[in-house]
């Protein structure tokens, strides 16, 4: 490893070590000398991160593109020893973390135009995280990262980030993939308190772990903590939460999973995509597709107390194992229910539609299942599953499940049992026709926008049951499945 000095070369940006918020840059490509500044970048990251822990924060560190690979596999980084337990680059002090600089082009440097995603963290061999963080009390950014390959058995496969109280790291726009541990957390082990460490436009995909395939999200106390338009697929979980597992012990928060997408994640147990351990979690805005579990092959919670769920403007469509939405559970600060779901589209699941408990517990749900304004068809088992309590359904077109359409709740006036006439299923198109019965004259409080974006109601003044709204005029037909799940493929090409 290079010797660190606490001066600044003529030209370098970085600042004496003993100094306040200093840049630290890294360039593999650069040949020449080296303090961290940045037209002296050092070649390593771990150079940076020990002469940003050896200053109070808050620092930045800026890595140009490259890949970083470890030394157990012919690289310069050396990830194991980084001075995390159980391994990683341990962050001591308030440090962001951003990727995808253009770095040294021969001629000159440039750390201002990037492209997220290229600086790749390779961990192959290594043994090792990426980063850990213990204990911090403050805000911080990763950004524009790819943390590849771990492979090891401690909580987070490629990141470990454990706030202390007032704590939480926001991650953006960084691709996680094949990172795999024996622990919790495959991909990234977070826990947040009090700030709000939101995770958004990142990509998960074929990672593995316990609990949490891709990422274990442990959100306590303030304000809401969002996991926002990311992408997960192919991720494991040999137990629950094949995509994410989020847990909690406090009430002082929701988390709010809104604009994802969810594809070809497992569980061994319960959730094949998401799994709450949270008091309640609010899901919008996002597709579960080709997902799989024995519980909630999509979307599951089954502690006593815990992990009720409100869903909007989902499409929730061919998840297998048990029924698509499952939550056993006492609905603790759910406002009522175990499952609240409002103009959602939950269709060819053989497993089952939605299914609820109502189980008490120390705060208990008043009912088990709330299903509005939705469509519930074409799936094996019950459409909707009420095992006990009341149940509460209103204006939805219940249709085709194999089994019935409800068990142990009956349907109100409002609601229908009809083909509700899916523009292309063949293709994924899950908006339905003009002539559907379940476009009607009222939905109550459907919510303003649909899946798309497009207003409710539509320009005729009329509603459409389900996750999407029939605007008007017609537009031509469309393939959904490729729209939602466009991400997922084009990550897949990229990395076969």
């Amino acid at each position: 490893m290079k010797r660190l000095f606490g001066w600044v070369l003529a030209g370098g940006l970085a600042v004496g070590l003993n100094a306040h918020a200093a840049n630290f840059y890294v360039d593999i490509d650069w040949a020449g000398a080296e303090t961290g500044g940045s037209s002296t970048p050092f070649n390593t990251i771990g150079e940076a991160v020990t002469a940003a822990n050896a200053g109070a924060g808050p620092h930045t560190i800026y890595i140009a593109s490259g890949t970083y690979a470890d030394v157990a596999n012919g690289g310069t980084e050396d990830y194991s020893a980084g001075g995390g337990s159980s391994g990683g680059y341990s962050l001591n002090q308030r440090i962001s973390i951003y990727g995808g600089y253009d770095g040294w082009d021969g001629a000159g440097f440039e750390w201002t135009a990037r492209t997220p995603r290229t600086t790749v963290i390779d961990l192959n061999a290594a043994a090792s995280r990426a980063f850990y963080q213990d204990g911090f009390t403050y805000a911080e950014t990763i950004d524009g990262l790819t943390v590849q390959n771990a492979s090891h058995t401690a909580a987070g496969g490629a990141l470990y980030l454990n706030a202390g109280y007032g704590g939480g790291v926001t991650l953006n726009d960084c691709l996680f993939q094949n990172n795999v541990t024996t622990a919790n957390g495959g991909a990234v082990y977070s826990h947040t308190s009090e700030k709000a460490g939101p995770i958004t436009n990142c990509d998960f995909l074929d990672n593995s772990g316990a609990s949490g395939g891709a990422l274990y999200y442990l959100p306590q106390y303030g304000q809401a903590k969002n996991i926002e338009n990311c992408t997960f697929d192919g991720n494991r979980a040999t137990s629950r939460g094949g995509a994410v597992f989020i847990d909690n012990w406090s009430t002082g928060n929701h988390t709010q999973v809104l604009g994802c997408t969810f594809t070809d994640n497992s569980a061994a147990n319960d959730g094949g995509a998401l799994f709450n351990n949270n008091s309640y979690i609010l899901v919008g805005t996002s597709v579960f597709h080709g997902n799989s579990a024995p519980d909630g092959a999509a979307v599951g919670g089954a502690d006593y107390w815990v992990g009720g769920y409100r869903l909007t403007n989902c499409l929730i469509y061919g998840n297998t194992g048990g029924y698509a939405v499952q939550s056993d559970q006492g609905g603790r600060n759910v406002g009522g229910y175990t499952v609240d779901m409002l103009n959602c589209t939950v269709t060819d699941n053989p497993g089952g539609g939605v299914r609820a408990t109502q189980n008490g517990g120390e705060h208990g749900a008043d009912d088990a299942l709330r299903v509005r304004n939705s469509i519930i068809a074409s799936n094996g088992g019950y459409g909707i599953y009420c095992v006990d309590d009341t149940c509460i359904v209103g204006y939805n077109d219940v249709w085709n499940n194999t089994t019935g359409g409800y068990y142990n709740v009956v349907a109100d006036a409002n609601s229908i049992s009809a083909d509700p006439l899916f523009r292309d299923t063949v293709t994924g198109d899950y908006r339905v026709k003009r002539s559907s019965p379940t476009v009607v004259s009222s939905l109550p409080e459907a919510p303003a926008l649909d899946y798309l974006g497009d207003a409710r109601p539509g320009g005729d003044g009329l509603y459409t049951m389900g996750a999407f709204e029939t605007p008007v005029p017609e537009p031509a037909t469309i393939s959904l499945a490729a729209l939602t799940l466009a991400a997922a493929l084009t990550l897949r090409r990229r990395r076969s």
